[in-house]
């Protein structure tokens, strides 16, 4: 399921990388086809793989030892701690391959997700982007920050925009 999911993805990265000003490719990321596919074929997953019950039992655990925790001498510092699955019982999650693959799919579309808010926001902008796409691809949040950076530093050097417009999401 990785690497389906990885290679599935791999047509909108080069297409955004190789032929960003493209017809098609303008086409395909200024709809939102490509994500409603995904998230139905993420939704059909979970109903095939059904791994709510074992997320739920991680979630009563950290439920439950936040309403231990909420009467404590800690209060609510102490309370917010323990609001988090403990590290082993969140392991114990990947131990099942359907929910590994799960989280790889969730990942690979939130990253095509980032890579396609760049997309648009550099042609908006007349930024390149295939640095940021690739980055984006391989280690989503960078690729983001890099975007980011490559706008600000562009605008500064244009004299165009207000300092702070880098900032601003439109999704």
């Amino acid at each position: 399921m990785r690497t389906t999911a990885t290679v599935l993805v791999l047509p909108f990265y080069a297409l955004m990388i190789a032929a960003p000003r493209q017809q098609l490719t303008q086409r395909l990321f200024n709809t939102p086809a490509i994500f409603t596919a995904a998230a139905a074929l993420y939704a059909l997953l979970l109903a095939m793989w059904q791994p709510l019950p074992a997320i739920a039992a991680v979630v009563q655990g950290a439920a439950a030892a936040v309403a231990a925790a909420a009467g404590s001498a800690g209060g609510p510092a102490q309370a917010l701690r323990t609001a988090l699955p403990s590290m082993p019982a969140f392991a114990a999650l990947f131990g099942s391959p359907e929910i590994t693959a799960l989280a790889w799919v969730h990942l690979v579309l939130l990253d095509l997700l980032q890579a396609r808010w760049v997309y648009q926001d550099g042609r908006r902008n007349d930024i390149p982007t295939w640095h940021s796409a690739v980055l984006c691809f391989m280690v989503g949040p960078l690729g983001l920050l890099c975007h980011l950076l490559t706008k600000a530093l562009l605008l500064r050097r244009r004299g165009s925009g207000r300092a702070d417009e880098y900032v601003v999401y439109r999704f």
